[in-house]
Protein backbone atom coordinates (compact mmCIF):
# COMPACT_ATOMS: atom_id res chain seq x y z
CA UNK A 1 0.00 0.00 0.00
CA UNK A 2 1.48 3.13 -0.90
CA UNK A 3 0.72 6.69 1.04
CA UNK A 4 0.41 10.15 -0.29
CA UNK A 5 2.43 12.12 2.45
CA UNK A 6 3.98 15.08 0.74
CA UNK A 7 3.51 17.84 -1.87
CA UNK A 8 5.43 16.36 -4.66
CA UNK A 9 2.57 14.02 -5.15
CA UNK A 10 0.09 16.76 -6.17
CA UNK A 11 2.69 18.45 -8.42
CA UNK A 12 0.24 17.88 -11.53
CA UNK A 13 -3.10 19.41 -9.41
CA UNK A 14 -0.84 22.64 -8.72
CA UNK A 15 0.21 22.66 -12.72
CA UNK A 16 -3.55 22.40 -13.25
CA UNK A 17 -4.60 25.08 -11.36
CA UNK A 18 -2.21 27.26 -12.53
CA UNK A 19 -3.29 26.46 -15.76
CA UNK A 20 -6.82 27.06 -14.77
CA UNK A 21 -6.49 30.30 -13.42
CA UNK A 22 -3.77 31.73 -15.67
CA UNK A 23 -6.52 30.48 -18.50
CA UNK A 24 -9.60 31.96 -16.45
CA UNK A 25 -7.63 35.49 -16.20
CA UNK A 26 -6.77 35.76 -20.16
CA UNK A 27 -10.76 34.59 -21.00
CA UNK A 28 -11.68 37.76 -18.50
CA UNK A 29 -9.08 39.97 -19.99
CA UNK A 30 -9.96 38.99 -23.65
CA UNK A 31 -14.01 39.54 -23.31
CA UNK A 32 -13.34 42.88 -21.56
CA UNK A 33 -11.36 43.73 -24.64
CA UNK A 34 -14.04 42.39 -27.19
CA UNK A 35 -17.05 43.34 -25.59
CA UNK A 36 -15.73 47.26 -24.80
CA UNK A 37 -12.67 47.42 -27.65
CA UNK A 38 -10.67 49.03 -24.54
CA UNK A 39 -8.50 46.95 -21.95
CA UNK A 40 -9.64 46.36 -18.84
CA UNK A 41 -7.51 48.74 -17.11
CA UNK A 42 -9.08 51.92 -18.52
CA UNK A 43 -10.43 54.03 -15.46
CA UNK A 44 -13.58 56.07 -16.61
CA UNK A 45 -16.19 58.32 -14.46
CA UNK A 46 -19.38 56.30 -16.41
CA UNK A 47 -21.39 59.16 -14.73
CA UNK A 48 -20.26 61.43 -17.49
CA UNK A 49 -18.64 59.59 -20.19
CA UNK A 50 -19.34 56.78 -22.99
CA UNK A 51 -16.81 55.30 -24.51
CA UNK A 52 -17.87 54.27 -27.52
CA UNK A 53 -16.30 51.47 -29.64
CA UNK A 54 -14.27 52.75 -33.06
CA UNK A 55 -16.46 49.79 -34.52
CA UNK A 56 -19.74 51.44 -34.06
CA UNK A 57 -18.90 55.04 -35.79
CA UNK A 58 -16.80 53.77 -38.46
CA UNK A 59 -19.31 54.76 -40.90
CA UNK A 60 -18.30 58.42 -39.97
CA UNK A 61 -14.85 57.86 -40.73
CA UNK A 62 -12.04 57.66 -43.57
CA UNK A 63 -10.99 54.83 -45.46
CA UNK A 64 -7.66 54.54 -43.82
CA UNK A 65 -8.70 55.17 -40.40
CA UNK A 66 -8.01 51.91 -37.98
CA UNK A 67 -9.10 50.97 -34.51
CA UNK A 68 -6.99 52.16 -31.33
CA UNK A 69 -6.83 51.68 -27.89
CA UNK A 70 -7.78 54.34 -24.94
CA UNK A 71 -5.89 54.79 -22.05
CA UNK A 72 -5.94 56.85 -19.10
CA UNK A 73 -3.00 59.10 -20.29
CA UNK A 74 -5.41 60.02 -23.50
CA UNK A 75 -8.10 60.97 -21.34
CA UNK A 76 -5.83 62.93 -19.01
CA UNK A 77 -4.60 64.81 -22.28
CA UNK A 78 -7.91 65.40 -23.24
CA UNK A 79 -8.68 66.81 -20.03
CA UNK A 80 -5.92 68.90 -20.52
CA UNK A 81 -7.18 70.50 -23.47
CA UNK A 82 -11.04 70.94 -22.88
CA UNK A 83 -9.97 73.90 -20.97
CA UNK A 84 -8.43 75.60 -23.90
CA UNK A 85 -11.15 74.79 -26.14
CA UNK A 86 -14.10 76.35 -24.01
CA UNK A 87 -11.43 79.46 -23.24
CA UNK A 88 -10.83 79.79 -27.32
CA UNK A 89 -14.23 79.11 -28.17
CA UNK A 90 -16.27 81.35 -25.79
CA UNK A 91 -18.31 78.23 -24.72
CA UNK A 92 -20.36 78.87 -21.92
CA UNK A 93 -21.55 82.65 -22.96
CA UNK A 94 -24.78 81.07 -24.61
CA UNK A 95 -28.06 81.32 -22.55
CA UNK A 96 -29.15 77.28 -22.96
CA UNK A 97 -25.15 76.62 -21.63
CA UNK A 98 -25.45 79.20 -19.13
CA UNK A 99 -29.09 78.46 -17.67
CA UNK A 100 -27.05 74.54 -17.11
CA UNK A 101 -24.27 76.60 -15.32
CA UNK A 102 -21.55 77.03 -18.02
CA UNK A 103 -19.33 80.18 -17.67
CA UNK A 104 -16.07 81.13 -20.28
CA UNK A 105 -14.29 80.61 -17.18
CA UNK A 106 -14.92 76.77 -15.93
CA UNK A 107 -12.69 74.87 -14.57
CA UNK A 108 -12.37 70.94 -14.82
CA UNK A 109 -14.32 69.88 -12.42
CA UNK A 110 -17.06 72.44 -13.54
CA UNK A 111 -17.41 71.14 -17.05
CA UNK A 112 -17.58 67.71 -15.42
CA UNK A 113 -20.42 68.18 -13.79
CA UNK A 114 -22.27 70.29 -16.19
CA UNK A 115 -21.40 68.19 -19.64
CA UNK A 116 -21.50 64.51 -20.63
CA UNK A 117 -19.22 62.81 -23.18
CA UNK A 118 -18.61 60.76 -25.76
CA UNK A 119 -14.95 59.64 -26.44
CA UNK A 120 -14.15 57.52 -29.63
CA UNK A 121 -10.78 56.41 -30.15
CA UNK A 122 -8.78 55.60 -33.82
CA UNK A 123 -5.65 56.01 -35.85
CA UNK A 124 -5.65 58.18 -38.66
CA UNK A 125 -4.15 57.60 -41.91
CA UNK A 126 -0.67 58.46 -40.41
CA UNK A 127 -1.02 56.43 -37.53
CA UNK A 128 -1.85 59.14 -35.21
CA UNK A 129 -3.79 58.21 -32.45
CA UNK A 130 -6.95 60.33 -32.21
CA UNK A 131 -9.18 60.84 -29.74
CA UNK A 132 -12.97 62.69 -30.96
CA UNK A 133 -14.95 63.87 -27.65
CA UNK A 134 -18.45 65.14 -28.33
CA UNK A 135 -19.82 66.98 -24.83
CA UNK A 136 -23.19 67.49 -24.12
CA UNK A 137 -25.38 69.55 -21.82
CA UNK A 138 -25.75 66.73 -18.75
CA UNK A 139 -29.60 69.25 -18.68
CA UNK A 140 -29.94 68.28 -22.63
CA UNK A 141 -28.67 64.79 -22.63
CA UNK A 142 -28.88 62.54 -20.19
CA UNK A 143 -25.35 60.11 -19.92
CA UNK A 144 -28.18 56.69 -21.14
CA UNK A 145 -29.21 58.21 -24.14
CA UNK A 146 -25.37 58.16 -24.89
CA UNK A 147 -24.56 54.77 -24.56
CA UNK A 148 -26.73 53.14 -27.63
CA UNK A 149 -24.36 54.91 -30.19
CA UNK A 150 -22.90 58.25 -31.75
CA UNK A 151 -25.06 61.07 -31.09
CA UNK A 152 -24.68 64.12 -33.31
CA UNK A 153 -26.64 67.40 -32.58
CA UNK A 154 -27.41 70.03 -35.24
CA UNK A 155 -28.62 73.09 -32.73
CA UNK A 156 -28.55 74.07 -29.53
CA UNK A 157 -25.69 76.16 -29.30
CA UNK A 158 -22.32 75.53 -26.71
CA UNK A 159 -24.52 72.92 -25.02
CA UNK A 160 -23.06 70.65 -27.89
CA UNK A 161 -19.42 70.79 -28.92
CA UNK A 162 -17.06 68.14 -30.03
CA UNK A 163 -13.36 68.24 -31.03
CA UNK A 164 -10.80 65.92 -31.93
CA UNK A 165 -7.30 65.59 -29.91
CA UNK A 166 -4.26 64.50 -31.59
CA UNK A 167 -2.53 62.65 -28.68
CA UNK A 168 0.65 62.27 -30.31
CA UNK A 169 0.21 66.34 -31.00
CA UNK A 170 -1.19 67.21 -28.17
CA UNK A 171 -3.40 69.44 -30.12
CA UNK A 172 -7.26 69.95 -30.43
CA UNK A 173 -9.06 70.30 -34.01
CA UNK A 174 -11.89 70.17 -35.41
CA UNK A 175 -13.54 72.26 -32.90
CA UNK A 176 -17.09 72.79 -33.58
CA UNK A 177 -19.67 74.52 -30.94
CA UNK A 178 -23.10 73.84 -32.59
CA UNK A 179 -25.34 76.86 -33.90
CA UNK A 180 -28.03 78.30 -31.42
CA UNK A 181 -31.53 77.08 -32.00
Amino acid sequence: MRRFCGNENYGHLKVMLAFTRATFTLFALFTTYVCTGQPGNLHIDTNNTVVLPFASVKTFMDKGFKTSVLNDRDLATVDSLVLKVVHDNHIGEDLRAVNAGATPAMSLKQIKNIYNRQVICYADSHGDKIVWVLYFCSSEQPINSLKNGLVMVDDGGDCFFNFKVNIKKRTAFDVMVNGVV
